[in-house]
């Protein structure tokens, strides 16, 4: 037993368990960190990439033409925050 209480015998199996963890994370790191940059379907990573299909409000009033706005919140929100029957600017041409 040692000063502190704890027996040399149950602090040797938990030093194991922690090197091998430690191997066995990089072991997976390297696999995972190489397919994150070479892999050709590897996610966008920063949020430019993520949100290119989304177009400003003011850049859609531009266009010419009917325009399809779709709101995919969850229907919770939708039912929370939504105007009756559409925007102010609802139907009008400019």
């Amino acid at each position: 037993m040692t000063a502190t209480g704890v027996m040399k015998s149950d602090v040797r199996p938990l030093a194991g368990i922690f090197r091998q963890a430690r191997a066995l994370l990089l072991v997976a790191l390297v696999p995972a960190l190489l397919a994150a940059a070479f892999h050709p379907w590897r996610p966008a990573w920063s949020r430019d990439g993520i949100m290119a299909a989304e177009v400003a409000w003011n850049t859609v009033k531009e266009w010419q033409g009917l325009v399809l706005v779709v709101d995919a919140r969850p229907a919770a929100d939708f039912a929370r925050d939504h105007r009756s029957p559409c925007a102010p600017t609802c139907g009008k041409r400019t």
